[in-house]
C-alpha cells in the first residue's frame, strides 16, 4: 500500500482511504486503470468536499445547555419547595 500524510492507497484493490479526513483533502478525484494491452480507462470524476467540525464550539454549546437546564430544574424545584 502507498500512503502519505493524508491518504492510503491500496495498490491491490485501488481503494483510497482518507483517515482522518481533513478540509485539505477536498478536491476532485478520478481513477485511471491500465494494463499495458489496452488504452487507459478513466472513471467519472468524483468531488469530495470535506469540512472541519468545530469540536470546541460543540462542546461549549452542550455544556452551556446543560448548565441552563440544571438552573431551570433547580429553579422549578426551589419554587415548589
Amino acid at each position: 500500500a502507498f500512503s502519505n500524510s493524508s491518504y492510503t492507497l491500496n495498490l491491490k484493490t485501488g481503494e483510497l482511504i482518507f483517515d482522518p479526513v481533513s478540509a485539505s483533502d477536498t478536491g476532485d478525484f478520478t481513477c485511471e486503470a491500465q494494463n499495458g494491452y489496452q488504452s487507459p480507462v478513466k472513471s467519472d470524476t468524483v468531488h469530495m468536499d470535506a469540512v472541519e467540525l468545530n469540536v470546541g464550539g460543540i462542546v461549549a454549546a452542550v455544556l452551556v445547555t446543560l448548565i441552563l437546564l440544571g438552573a431551570l430544574i433547580f429553579g422549578i424545584w426551589f419554587a415548589y419547595s
